[in-house]
């Protein structure tokens, strides 16, 4: 994990160490590029798509106090689906990690096939 105060705390470590998982933090600053892959090409669309979402929402519905939660889990909803398999697979190969076909459809990423 990234050096957050919060991952930092005692009681987040001893969590997921409950959950026989081992905890190694990255040094400050490491933790951009590169490390976080998927910011590039599936966090950032998909935080996109939900702005997108909320703006048309605000500018057709300007007489309206705020949105629901509904409101915002469909957005959600929408925004994810917009992110396909294909985004995934792009990202992955970007930073020289191609996947491959696991013989039912899915893609898998080469590095990772000992985790499945």
């Amino acid at each position: 994990m990234d050096e957050l105060s919060v991952h930092m705390k005692s009681e987040c470590v001893i969590a997921i160490q409950s959950q026989d998982t081992k905890v190694d933090f990255i040094v400050g600053r490491y933790t951009g590029g590169a490390l976080q892959i998927l910011d590039k090409g599936v966090n950032k669309p998909f935080k996109q798509h939900v702005q997108d979402t909320a703006i048309m929402w605000t500018i057709a519905n300007q007489d309206t106090a705020k949105p629901t939660r509904v409101n915002m889990a469909r957005w959600i909803e929408q925004a994810w689906n917009r992110i396909t398999a294909k985004n995934i697979t792009n990202t992955w190969n970007s930073v020289g990690l191609p996947s491959y076909n696991v013989g039912d459809g899915a893609e898998v990423q080469r590095g990772w096939k000992t985790a499945l």
